[in-house]
């Protein structure tokens, strides 16, 4: 880890990464049912979605990272999955 007393970070798996798509629809869902007209994916500052953008960060070798075209995939999927 680069930061003392914090574990080594890992990439994530395929299922993990479904699940994770999943819950931004399912959060999204409810943002509608309470009466929003519309949410925003936060893709800076080094979150999640900057994780997979970025070719610093993003160091996956199947089909979620690598060229530009990878790395995008991740948010793809989520704004296919919150329409």
């Amino acid at each position: 880890s680069g930061v003392p007393g914090l574990p080594t970070p890992r990439a994530l798996s395929e299922n993990e990464i479904r699940d994770i798509i999943d819950r931004f629809a399912l959060a999204a869902s409810v943002a509608e049912a309470a009466g929003f007209d519309g949410v925003q994916l936060h893709g800076a500052h080094g979150y999640l979605v900057s994780q997979f953008l970025s070719p610093l960060s993003n160091r996956r070798e199947d089909a979620w990272g690598g060229d530009l075209d990878g790395r995008m995939r991740f948010v793809l999927h989520v704004v296919r999955a919150i329409r």
